[in-house]
């Protein structure tokens, strides 16, 4: 179902979610064992939705990933900022990035979904489009091998929009990140 990042139906699991994870913050930080251990003892996943994005800004990429489960309900997002040397590049940073988040998360099962046809192209493909890229490339696709469960899919932009717009507000805030579900929903509340 694509319109599981849709900012109606991602909302009030966020919110609900809201309360659980500010309990949960106040309790540990990040790096405190507490928090590490709860992490470490919840159930992985049985289908998490990864959607991706990347808002450049020069030579400098704002990365967005959002992991949502199958319900649409919001479980992860991260932004990262990296130094690219093209949009296309920095599309492949972003699925790179979510790969990252699959594996910490322990995973199941996994659907990857960006607004980049030639990414998906190349990555569905086995292709590398360009031999600058070919370490990144052969990273994405040992991902894939490792998990035979995992799939990439494009997805068009309006259907992409969550990503998109953390992507972008990551960029216009100068932040990368893990985001907690507060950071999302108040994104998303705002986007309407």
């Amino acid at each position: 179902m694509l319109e599981t990042n849709s900012s109606t139906k991602v909302l009030p699991p966020l919110l609900r979610l809201l309360l659980r994870r500010e309990f949960e913050r106040s309790r540990a930080s990040d790096g405190d064992p507490l928090l590490e251990s709860w992490r470490n003892a919840q159930p992985a996943p049985k289908m998490v939705n990864f959607f991706v994005d990347a808002a450049v800004r020069g030579d400098l990429v704002f990365i967005a990933v959002v992991a949502l489960n199958g319900e649409g309900d919001f479980l992860d997002a991260v932004t990262a900022k990296v130094k690219c040397a093209s949009p296309f590049e920095a599309e492949c940073w972003a699925l790179c990035h979510a790969f990252s988040l699959c594996l910490q998360m322990n995973c199941v099962d996994a659907n990857f979904f960006s607004d980049c046809l030639s990414l998906v192209s190349a990555v569905r493909g086995s292709t590398i489009p360009s031999w600058k890229l070919t370490n990144l490339f052969l990273h994405l696709f040992s991902c894939l091998n490792f998990d035979a469960k995992c799939c990439v899919f494009w997805i068009p932009r309006k259907d992409n929009s969550l990503a998109h717009n953390v992507a972008a507000w990551a960029a216009s805030h100068n932040i990368f990140r893990s985001l907690c579900v507060g950071d999302v929903a108040l994104l998303v509340a705002t986007l309407d």
